[in-house]
């Protein structure tokens, strides 16, 4: 690597040095209503094993959630009839889905939008445009994590 190295030049290394891990059967699901954001984002993804649903539509988010039970969701927030706040509020106050991971996807990167996602109950957020190996990170630590602590004998911490 020579210097001074972008930010996508340094993930781009990082990538090529780590081993690539394999996440069984993780789905994640990707809700935005921009369809080539859908495609760019899935296309980031699949390739390391998730199988990936994407939804242009939030209206038909809880109608999704439930048929394909993903074990993370990325939100875009700023979407028409739902956003990507609303729907973070109501899968916190949801019983079963409480605990599912929520990355944000949001161009609005200022201190009141990333408090008004972490307050909505958002586990991270990526800033548009997107940078692969930050999603793919990102994405494949939150699922390891909730893989780790939903094992019998692992404290809740």
């Amino acid at each position: 690597m020579h210097k001074p190295a972008t930010t996508q030049e340094i993930f781009q290394a990082i990538a090529r040095v780590l081993p690539q891990p394999q996440i069984s059967e993780a789905k994640v699901l990707i809700v935005d209503d921009d369809p080539v954001m859908l495609a760019g984002l899935s296309a980031l993804l699949t390739p390391w094993g998730l199988e990936v649903i994407t939804l242009s539509q939030s209206q038909q988010f809880w109608k999704v959630l439930i048929a394909t039970s993903p074990n993370l969701v990325v939100l875009d927030l700023e979407m028409p009839i739902v956003n990507g706040l609303e729907l973070c509020q109501v899968v916190r106050q949801d019983a079963q889905w409480g605990d599912l991971p929520i990355l944000v996807v949001t161009a609005h990167t200022d201190a009141e939008s990333l408090q008004q996602a972490f307050a909505a109950g958002a586990d991270d957020f990526i800033s548009k445009p997107v940078l692969g190996p930050e999603l793919v990170t990102r994405v494949l630590s939150r699922i390891q994590r909730m893989r780790w602590r939903s094992q019998p004998g692992k404290s809740q911490a």
